[in-house]
């Protein structure tokens, strides 16, 4: 049997996303997935206030630690709302990703922390 989930931003793989985290099935979040998997634990309410340590803080968490970190992967998350715009708009996802960015132009190569090979 198919199940269609018509209303779940991200559809059917960000549904299977969070329910995994649900089930503690290990998971992979990228720049790629990480917009479909947070607006749909937002609509599954998957938060704090449900349960500690629960999927939405954890993927925020992934979000300003790791994701606006770097260029390529706030480049690609931005790009990646172009798919749930509402839902990205008003999660604070475009703004954060365009600020990370913005950030890193006006940043003097002389400051910029390099990473060890």
């Amino acid at each position: 049997d198919v199940l269609e989930l018509h209303d779940m931003p991200g559809g059917s793989e960000a549904f299977e996303l969070c329910a995994k985290f649900c089930y503690g099935i290990s998971i992979n979040i990228s720049a790629y997935n990480f917009v479909p998997s947070l607006c749909a634990s937002k609509l599954l309410q998957m938060n704090e206030s449900i349960e500690r340590g629960n999927f939405v803080g954890k993927l925020e968490s992934f979000f300003s630690s790791c994701i606006l970190e770097g260029w390529k992967d706030s480049v690609s998350t931005l790009q990646a709302t172009e798919k749930l715009p509402e839902w990205s708009e008003n999660l604070g996802i475009i703004r954060k990703c365009i600020d990370s960015i913005i950030e890193k132009i006006l940043t003097p190569p002389s400051q910029v922390k390099r990473s060890r090979p």
